[in-house]
């Protein structure tokens, strides 16, 4: 029961910080449009970060993955909630987790396409049968 409202409450809050905050970000879209890439910028940082540490330490499929999951994922509903409290008048802030949290999700879905894919080569199928 409460997974099911989950999302409906983390879009409620969303909603509620875009509209009471929308002239401030429109005041200065620029700024707005900077916090975009810099969280687009961060996801893609974070996936070759894991590509790279992966391939460093020779990582087999299933720890690549974790690692790649666990570096991509961030706990956003909790990092909005606190950083409405904590910072209440800076809705550029507030922005730069929601988009966050909204590139987050397709984000996360492309990441496990490619894990998957990955998984299936014949590269990845004969890595597992050597693997202790």
């Amino acid at each position: 029961m409460v997974d099911r409202v989950v999302p409906g409450i983390i879009a409620a809050v969303i909603v509620a910080i875009f509209a009471g905050n929308v002239g401030a970000i429109l005041a200065d879209p620029a700024a707005f449009g900077w916090v975009l890439v810099v969280v687009f910028l961060f996801f893609v940082v974070t996936y070759a970060l894991g590509e790279g540490v992966s391939r460093l330490f020779r990582l087999r499929h299933p720890e690549h993955a974790l690692l790649t999951m666990t570096t991509s994922a961030r706990n956003a509903p909790l990092m909005l909630a606190v950083t409405a409290v904590a910072l209440p008048d800076q809705p550029i802030v507030h922005a730069a987790i929601i988009l966050g949290m909204l590139i987050e999700f397709p984000h996360l879905t492309v990441i496990t396409h490619l894990l998957r894919r990955r998984a299936a080569t014949p590269a990845s199928v004969a890595e597992a049968a050597v693997a202790p």
